[in-house]
């Protein structure tokens, strides 16, 4: 079993922070992804990592969106970099996070050798959409790692005779909203492979007329319509099913923004599908996925470790040193 001691939480506490902005940037890696995406600056360098031979190239619109993204991209393995340095200087840190960050470390990898050889071999699109899939899964390792860090830096030990506050929450809800997550995961995944498969156009134009491309049926841009829905269901029956429930704060919140994000990302993909809307919109409506999808996240994660050995994540317990307690 392993013990935090009470003078160890300033370093948890330092590297929750830390983690936290490696999460943002990888978010914001993915935002400048998705406009590359609908702007069609894929391949606007020709090499890589450098643009046309060049650390700053000469830009037109294009290029310095693909730059910018490949800068985010430098700009986030350096942070990762110096969080990794940071979790093999303090004991404490490695021996709870040096696993999930090796894990980090090896994502960021695959992404920037799937990004490089996407530029340099034409990688088809079930590839070039598996390196979206490499940045949602960092993000939520990296959300996972903060929340568990700023966890184990704010518990306090149990008092005697007492137990650990369990949030009102029934199980069932649970459940249901970590579903909704990986619904709305799984959703983003299609469409951007969709996406990719479809090269800008739009493969099924209105609710029946879906042809193929590069020889493959749009079961990719069924199957994104079809989790659609099925996101538009579950997020109307965690409604419904928590009107009546008291619910912790953020769960509350989440639960009163989800359904306007949800409306909003239909909405704009459907009135995309008949009227090809143009690049913002098609932006939009990706960001407003990548949106819901983090604030579910949070939430999910916010009530997992909440609800795992109270305060306490399995596995840890919290003691006070003799420093801290005066003694």
């Amino acid at each position: 079993m392993t013990l935090v001691h009470a003078h160890e939480r300033s370093a948890f506490r330092s590297l929750g922070r830390l983690l936290a902005a490696t999460a943002l940037l990888a978010f914001g890696q993915i935002t400048l992804g998705v406009l590359v995406r609908v702007t069609g600056a894929g391949l606007a360098c020709p090499d890589w990592p450098l643009c046309y031979s060049q650390a700053v190239p000469i830009f037109n619109a294009p290029i310095f969106t693909q730059w910018a993204y490949r800068v985010a991209s430098l700009v986030l393995g350096l942070v990762l970099a110096a969080t990794l340095v940071r979790l093999t200087t303090v004991a404490a840190l490695r021996r709870v996070f040096a696993l999930p960050g090796l894990l980090a470390l090896g994502l960021l990898l695959a992404e920037l050798a799937l990004a490089g050889m996407a530029v340099q071999r034409d990688l088809p699109p079930a590839l070039v959409g598996a390196h979206f899939v490499g940045s949602l899964l960092l993000f939520s390792l990296l959300v996972a790692m903060a929340m568990h860090a700023r966890r184990l830096a704010t518990q306090t030990p149990p008092r005697p005779g007492t137990s650990a506050p369990v949030p009102p929450v029934p199980r069932t809800l649970r459940t249901w909203l970590a579903a909704t997550t990986g619904l709305v995961m799984l959703q983003a995944v299609a469409g951007n492979m969709a996406a990719n498969q479809a090269r800008g156009s739009i493969i099924c134009r209105g609710t029946s007329a879906c042809r193929t491309v590069w020889g493959a049926p749009a079961w990719l841009e069924i199957s994104h319509r079809g989790l659609g829905l099925l996101t538009v269901l579950a997020v109307v029956g965690l409604t419904v099913a928590a009107a009546r429930t008291r619910l912790p704060p953020l769960v509350r919140l989440t639960l009163r923004v989800l359904p306007s994000l949800v409306a909003l990302e239909a909405v704009l993909g459907i009135v995309n599908v008949y009227y090809n809307l143009p690049i913002w919109a098609d932006a939009g409506h990706a960001w407003i996925a990548a949106l819901t999808y983090s604030l579910l996240l949070v939430t999910t994660l916010d009530l997992q470790l909440s609800t795992t050995g109270g305060m306490t994540p399995p596995g840890l317990t919290v003691t006070r040193s003799l420093s801290a307690t005066g003694a």
